[in-house]
């Protein structure tokens, strides 16, 4: 029995494995091996796409799912269902997610698993690993320029290089200020914006840019840094001597070169150079000069400011300047001269300058140096030449040319000079060109002697006549006189104005500024006023006692002056071993004694006077007005000052 039911076992048995196929992928019991992937392979066929390939084997099925673990452990399932005859596929990759997981987690292998499948059924899974290649960094994009200006406008431009390699996503310029944080200015995702224009900034400080450039995947590369070129404080100007003329002070300086220039800022300071104040500020790079209103008798220190356009200065030197009045002196008086000085008579400010040499670094000695041409110049005799000229702040001795003058006298601009020189002729000489002798007037012939020239007024022309006075005959037995004549600057139209007889000497001719009179000295005789249509004149005597005065013939100081509004004339005698200086009043004919003891006096203005005082040995001034004298005021302690006018 048991046989029996063996044997139909075997049979039943038999039977079922005959309806059985065993590669049939739908047969839930077939070889599943048999329609299995074969050789499944994983490659890389770009940055971001992994490519799967394998075989394809069996009959007929539904298709083939792709399965995939990136960290081998976790699989995602049906990442892809593919037809019956795919055989391959393409994973493509989130490179960000691939390059953060790397940073993160180290290196990346993804893992693949590829089945068939037929309805339910599954095949076996052929799996495969990859590990796929890391995207390199983008390729550094570096400054090329950083540059700015300020025309029209304000701007900073700053260049790169083009990204030429990887996947571009951004440019990130950044900028960095040395003690600063770094700031990120912009992102551009044009690959072709290769420059960025900046409208606030500071060029006086190294303002350091780069560019970070970013890729698809999220990496950055940092290029080469560039900073501006730090703009320069401009350049200090040299501000030269200031001079004071006509109530105003006059300021020169040289002329800055900057191509970012602002203004030039001058500013004022009090004596103790404390603290600065702007006074005017000159927006004209090429002018060089200026002109500041001021009164008499003030002190105060200048400089001038050169400001660039990103408000940085420079500062030139420091010039005092003053509108006292400045003195020219010599502690000396002699024949052969003494170092003349220039000084300041303002109660602060230090100001001198010693004369001791001309052009050619020759020593040079001076005497009865004086203002000229309003205050502007100075000429002083000087030993072995007509004279020397110097500018009113010292500069630019000059030596004139030719013989030593018996006397000088000056245009009424001061621009040319007339004297007679030790040859006793009359020469002129012009002050404003080269100094050399201009013109020789006259030619002594049979002992005839010039001398005492000066320009005249006639007709209200100025300087249109030189007056003068001639001697003829004068060593020919003693038989001759001097008369007074009159010539044009050519030494032509000669006339004679005077009539002398008996042989009188009409010397030392001084003509009132108006041309209305002549004062003159008969030698030996007095002093003379006449009108010159007249051929003689009129003593003059004194107010007190009708006494005739006699002017000293000085051979260098101009006795007898006129005083600018022809209303008086100042001259000195010399009697009984004492000097006495006194003042011609036109309105009366008559002289009147200002200071015995005293000489050398000269006009500062109508009023007043300056005089050498020969007890004293220094030089005082003195009010002319009235006839009631007052003190005479101390001008410096010093045998020989001029006071400068006021300009």
């Amino acid at each position: 029995m048991i046989r029996k039911l063996l044997f139909i076992l075997l049979i039943l048995i038999s039977c079922e494995d005959k309806k059985r196929i065993w590669d049939n992928p739908y047969d839930p019991r077939s070889d599943r091996s048999l329609w299995s992937p074969d050789e499944l392979e994983a490659k890389q066929k770009s940055k971001d796409m992994i490519q799967l390939n394998w075989l394809r084997k069996g009959r007929e099925f539904d298709g083939f799912r792709v399965e995939k673990s990136v960290d081998g452990e976790t699989w995602k399932d049906s990442v892809a269902t593919l037809g019956n005859y795919v055989n391959k596929w393409v994973d493509t990759l989130d490179m960000k997610l691939v390059v953060k997981d790397s940073l993160n987690k180290g290196p990346v292998e993804y893992s693949y698993r590829v089945y068939a499948f037929a309805d339910t059924n599954e095949s076996d899974k052929a799996t495969v690993k990859y590990k796929p290649l890391m995207p390199g960094p983008p390729k550094p994009v570096d400054i090329t320029s950083v540059s700015y200006t300020h025309i029209p406008t304000k701007k900073l431009t700053v260049k790169w290089e083009k990204l030429s390699q990887g996947s571009f996503k951004s440019y990130h310029l950044h900028h960095l200020i040395e003690g600063s944080t770094d700031t990120s200015i912009i992102s551009i995702n044009d690959i072709d914006s290769i420059s960025y224009d900046i409208n606030i900034f500071d060029p006086t400080v190294a303002n350091n840019y780069w560019i970070s450039a970013e890729d698809t995947t999220g990496l950055y590369t940092l290029g080469k840094s560039m900073a501006n070129i730090i703009d320069e404080v401009p350049s200090s100007v040299k501000l030269d001597t200031i001079t004071h003329k006509q109530e105003n002070f006059q300021l020169s300086w040289n002329v800055t070169d900057i191509s970012d220039f602002k203004h030039y800022d001058i500013q004022d300071s009090n004596a103790s150079v404390a603290s600065w104040t702007s006074i005017k500020v000159i927006n004209d790079q090429n002018q060089n000069n200026a002109q500041l209103g001021i009164s008499n008798d003030v002190e105060n220190y200048y400089r001038v400011l050169v400001s660039d356009v990103w408000n940085q200065t420079s500062a030139s030197n420091i010039k005092s300047a003053t509108s006292y009045r400045k003195i020219v002196k010599m502690n000396e008086l002699s024949e052969v001269g003494d170092t003349v000085m220039i000084m300041s008579i303002g109660p602060t400010l230090d100001y001198s300058h010693f004369i001791y040499k001309d052009v050619n670094r020759v020593d040079v000695k001076g005497y009865f140096p004086f203002w000229i041409q309003g205050g502007e110049k100075i000429f002083s005799f000087t030993v072995g030449n007509a004279g020397f000229l110097i500018d009113q702040d010292g500069k630019n001795p000059t030596l004139i040319q030719g013989l030593n003058p018996e006397n000088i006298a000056f245009s009424s601009d001061g621009k040319e000079a007339v004297f007679s020189a030790v040859d006793h002729n009359i020469y002129t000489v012009d002050l404003k060109d080269d100094l050399e002798i201009k013109r020789k007037l006259t030619t002594i012939t049979n002992n005839e002697w010039y001398g005492d020239p000066e320009f005249v007024n006639i007709d209200g022309t100025k300087d249109s006549l030189i007056m003068y006075w001639q001697d003829k005959f004068k060593y020919n037995n003693n038989i001759g006189e001097a008369n007074i004549y009159w010539m044009d600057e050519f030494g032509n139209l000669v006339k004679q104005l005077t009539k002398a007889a008996n042989g009188d000497r009409l010397i030392m001719p001084r003509m009132s500024p108006d041309g209305a009179k002549i004062l003159y000295y008969k030698e030996d005789d007095g002093l003379y006023v006449m009108n010159p249509s007249d051929e003689e004149g009129v003593a003059v005597t004194t107010n007190s006692s009708n006494v005739k005065v006699l002017p000293e013939n000085s051979k260098y100081f101009r006795n007898i002056t006129w005083a600018p509004n022809s209303e008086r004339a100042v001259f000195w005698t010399y009697n009984n071993n004492s000097y006495f200086s006194y003042v011609f009043e036109r309105s009366t004919g008559k002289a009147r004694l200002l200071q015995s003891g005293a000489r050398f006096a000269s006009w500062y203005d109508n009023n007043t006077i300056t005089y050498r005082s020969e007890s004293a040995n220094k030089m005082f001034m003195i009010n002319v007005t009235s006839n009631s004298i007052g003190d005479p005021v101390l001008v410096y302690d010093s045998p020989w000052v001029d006071l400068q006018p006021r300009q």
